[in-house]
């Protein structure tokens, strides 16, 4: 049995930092290769791997200023250095569409997709339907749906894809595209307790769910359920659902006390506004002031449906007045879609913006850094760096590390053939990196399918921005003085001021 979970909210999102809107990304050249990508049913992934078919190489931009990839990419030596050697890991047969740490003090880390197996790194296989917690540090399986034992149970599992979790307070909410779970019927969505048993938790969903974030006092579930929905987090009874159209729910982040919503949608509630939105925890309104002006999804033809700027991955940003937004889609000649995006957490407004070779399908914030994870469907092994790239939160300027990330799991991915990393979970207390997706290979080896593990190394502190100075009023003796603490404490936290 393992000890209580600490409250957390696990998701992706992004922050901007400047009030600034980067200028148009210039078109790069076609990338080369072939285009192996292998569409799954449309139920399962709406945006197909093959609308990167054909899709211009990635450019980086920050501002005006762009370059397109080529063998010796980026010339910025990173602030935060990635190792260039994963850590001795764990690795599935089939893909990973999510992964996190769930319980930092037991060292846990909670990876979903679609897989039977995972293989440690001392080489046992371990059974493990879709689902499985590791020990953050060795990867070994601690626990896994389809290893009970008995007459009854000896062969259950979650029964479809395990696309999203979250945890609070000992309890993993886990949602996806399955109606069982060790042979309890649970549709989409079930929590498991702290020794991994089904609890009464069981609102339900109408379909698959993509998305589920905490803020301690909800669970916030998206998907293709045509709507997002706030429910308790003991019996999982409703609280408050706001309808949306034009399209599903990607992905969800609860951070300052509000919740992003991004995806392909339209239209949220009464709200006209196209793939991400800022709302009230309390009620899920909209909260005006928050826009992207992402480009909208034409409906014509057939890439009408994800041919605008559609957000599907979030994180936090470098600090809390930032989020992070990964964004893909099909661009129609002459506009971009697949890129990160550093944006001011209350407007909207974009800082800069970095264009890849395909889907933005992962986010997250690496020190003074961003890393985005992406697929490459043509599996292009002359461009580097290769599935994912780290960018400097300053400018979004590409850096010189390289992932080395190649391969695919076609003859196990049914997830829409998207070869590449679809999942992030940055660790900042352990200083690592941990991606999954649809990969086999690193610098052309086996060993990492799907599931990869870095560490990094926190920039130095550096002085904080100075604070905003707000009113003096004179005291008999003495001075009353308030001030708003700095956007950014140069990477260690501020502990007292000096007033001269």
């Amino acid at each position: 049995m393992r000890k209580g979970l600490s409250a957390a909210a696990i998701g992706l999102s992004v922050f901007a930092m400047l009030t600034t809107t980067a200028g148009a990304v210039p078109a790069a050249l076609a990338s080369a290769g072939t285009c192996t990508a292998v569409n799954g049913p449309a139920a399962l992934n709406d945006m197909p791997a093959t609308a990167d078919c054909g899709v211009a190489a990635p450019v980086a931009a920050s501002g005006l200023q762009s370059a397109a990839l080529s063998p010796n990419f980026g010339s910025t030596k990173p602030t935060t250095l990635i190792s260039s050697t994963p850590l001795t890991f764990s690795h599935t047969n089939g893909d990973i569409l999510a992964v996190a740490i769930v319980n930092g003090a037991s060292n846990e880390l909670a990876i979903g997709g679609n897989f039977s197996t995972v293989v440690q790194s001392n080489g046992k296989s371990v059974t493990a339907i879709d689902f499985a917690v590791l020990n953050a540090t060795t990867g070994d399986v601690i626990y896994s749906p389809g290893l009970t034992t008995g007459p009854t149970n000896s062969t259950t599992k979650a029964d479809k894809y395990v696309r999203s979790f979250t945890s609070l307070n000992g309890t993993i909410y886990i949602g996806g595209d399955f109606d069982k779970w060790n042979g309890m019927a649970r549709s989409h969505v079930v929590a498991l307790d702290s020794s991994f048993a089904v609890t009464s938790w069981n609102p339900g969903a109408g379909g698959p769910v993509r998305a589920l974030a905490t803020d301690g006092s909800a669970i916030y579930i998206g998907g293709e359920i045509g709507q997002v929905a706030a429910v308790d987090t003991s019996a999982g009874g409703p609280l408050w659902a706001q309808n949306i159209s034009g399209g599903s729910v990607h992905a969800l982040l609860a951070t300052n006390g509000v919740l992003y919503v991004g995806g392909l949608f339209e239209k949220y509630g009464s709200v006209t506004q196209h793939g991400l939105v800022e709302v009230n925890t309390s009620n899920g309104t909209v909260i005006p002031a928050f826009n992207m002006h992402l480009r909208s999804d034409t409906g014509v033809g057939k890439q009408g449906s994800y041919d605008g700027e559609d957000p599907i991955s979030l994180s936090v940003g470098p600090n809390p007045s930032q989020i992070l937004v990964g964004v893909a889609g099909h661009a129609p000649p002459g506009d971009k879609s697949n890129e990160a995006n550093l944006v001011n957490a209350t407007t909207g407004a974009r800082s800069w913006t970095y264009s890849s070779i395909g889907d933005g399908q992962a986010i997250g914030s690496v020190g003074d850094t961003t890393v985005l994870g992406y697929h490459n469907s043509t599996n292009n092994t002359t461009l580097a760096p290769y599935y994912a790239a780290q960018l400097e939160d300053s400018n979004g300027t590409l850096t010189t590390w390289d992932p080395k990330i190649t391969g695919d799991t076609l003859g196990n991915n049914v997830d829409a053939g998207n070869g590449g990393v679809q999942a992030m979970w940055v660790d900042q207390t352990t200083g690592t990196l941990y991606m999954g997706g649809a990969f086999s290979l690193w610098n052309g080896a086996s060993g990492h399918q799907s599931l990869i593990a870095f560490t990094f190394a926190p920039p130095p502190p550096s002085a904080p921005d100075a604070p905003t100075i707000g009113t003096a009023t004179p005291l008999d003796s003495a001075a009353s003085l308030t001030w708003t603490a700095p956007l950014s404490d140069g990477g260690s936290p501020i502990i007292s001021y000096l007033v001269t």
